[in-house]
């Protein structure tokens, strides 16, 4: 079943701000396309290439996700923190209300 909400595979970089989320996307993009290009389709160009070059690009994934997830990591924090901030506004309008 195709993906009908697929983003493209390509964005410019022109075209993305370089906020914490448009670089999670755009690197996302990247592996995205890496991995494509080693499975599926794209498999048999991956079997045809050196045992070198394979460990290479999966060297290349794996440090694709591991800068993600140094991007993902700091926006997950401010958003529970900005998450605990709203809890604890939200539990002192009910102190409030009941005194």
């Amino acid at each position: 079943m195709a993906n009908t909400n697929a983003k493209p595979a390509f964005i410019p970089s022109e075209c993305m701000d370089e906020t914490p989320v448009n670089l999670i996307e755009k690197k996302l993009c990247q592996l995205s396309s890496l991995l494509h290009a080693c499975h599926g389709g794209g498999q048999d160009n991956f079997d045809d290439l050196s045992p070198a070059h394979r460990n290479q690009l999966i060297w290349l994934a794996s440090d694709l996700t591991e800068q993600i997830q140094d991007l993902v990591d700091p926006v997950r924090d401010e958003a529970f923190a900005r998450g605990q901030k709203a809890l604890a506004t939200q539990a002192a309008a009910i102190v409030e209300a009941q005194s």
